[in-house]
């Protein structure tokens, strides 16, 4: 399972990077940036994530990675969701937008060596941490029948909930045991 998480982590770290995707030093350097423990502390920060998604506007259905970083929010306290973070996590979505490619190799070095795709690293985050092995009609789920969304969602000033951005990757995931399958057209 650990192997899962940090590839995903990994992933969605390398995807969230404006930097080209052939510059291998910098991409490294930001993605030690970008892992780091922000020094907001979250009861005064603003905070971003991907999530499995649910119905636009609803609570996530299960994260899938919160980035470490965090981001002044001069608004706190309150506990009330506030325009600007559904606006800052937007646009740093349209960044990574067309970036997480599921067909494409891991992240991880030594998982993409052994043909492991990024849509396998984030079926065996749902297979292995959510207990979820079959998403997608194909797969006969009853849970997911059309897949899993992966969704952009906000956070601030140390508050439970997360905010819907009502951005979502374009593309559902879908998974047979574990492993990434296509969903059906």
């Amino acid at each position: 399972m650990r192997g899962h998480v940090f590839a995903v982590i990994l992933l969605t770290l390398a995807v969230a990077l404006a930097a080209p995707q052939d510059d291998e030093e910098g991409l490294a350097e930001d993605l030690k940036e970008l892992n780091k423990v922000g020094d907001t502390p979250l009861e005064s920060a603003l905070r971003c994530g991907f999530f499995y998604a649910n119905e636009y506007g609803k609570p996530p259905i299960e994260r899938m990675f919160i980035f470490n970083a965090t981001w002044s929010a001069d608004e706190c306290p309150t506990e009330e969701s506030v325009p600007r973070w559904i606006e800052f996590c937007s646009n740093l979505y349209k960044k990574l937008e067309g970036r997480l490619v599921y067909e494409n190799p891991s992240i991880d070095p030594k998982r993409a060596k052994k043909g492991v795709r990024i849509g396998d690293d984030i079926c065996g985050l749902l297979n292995d941490r959510y207990k979820v092995p079959f998403v997608g009609r194909k797969q006969n789920s009853k849970r997911y029948p059309d897949g899993v969304k992966i969704g952009m969602y906000a956070n601030g000033c140390g508050n439970v909930d997360w905010i819907d951005t009502g951005l979502r990757h374009p593309m559902p995931v879908c998974c047979i045991k574990g492993k990434y399958d296509p969903c059906e057209a």
